[in-house]
């Protein structure tokens, strides 16, 4: 992680706000990544994805919940934070179908995708944009 986005989320995380990962990526891989880069004073939750449902969807025995709703499920319950009250940061189409799925207002970070792709898919739904983490502390209150 660059210092200048690790420097963004400190200042975010001081003025209140209460931060947190959700990634495709393994919760092993996320953890590690985390406590690598010195995270952890940072985020109050580090969720990655070890749903043993995936299998069991594939053999057709249980349709598992969702990344998005797992995850979010977590953060309310854990950090008794209503979804009204939460803002989701992604970089791809695939989050912001996550962040309307669960009721969840949510902010593009582009690069992985454009401007124009959110807008597209979204019909122009999305009000802010970021390219980067360091505008998060321009955005938010």
């Amino acid at each position: 992680i660059r210092e200048n986005d690790k420097n963004a989320l400190k200042s975010l995380s001081k003025r209140g706000y209460l931060l947190g990962i959700t990634s495709n990526n393994l919760q092993e891989n996320v953890s590690k990544f985390v406590s690598q880069e010195g995270l952890q004073n940072i985020f109050c939750r580090w969720l990655g994805w070890n749903d043993p449902g995936r299998v069991n969807k594939w053999l057709g025995l249980q349709k598992p919940s969702s990344k998005g709703e797992v995850h979010m499920n977590d953060f309310e319950r854990v950090l008794k934070v209503p979804r009204s009250e939460m803002l989701f940061i992604g970089d791809s189409l695939k989050d912001a179908e996550i962040a309307e799925h669960e009721g969840v207002d949510f902010v593009p970070k582009t690069g992985t995708f454009l401007k124009e792709d959110f807008i597209a898919k979204f019909s122009g739904k999305h009000e802010h944009f970021v390219s980067d983490v360091a505008e998060l502390n321009n955005l938010l209150p």
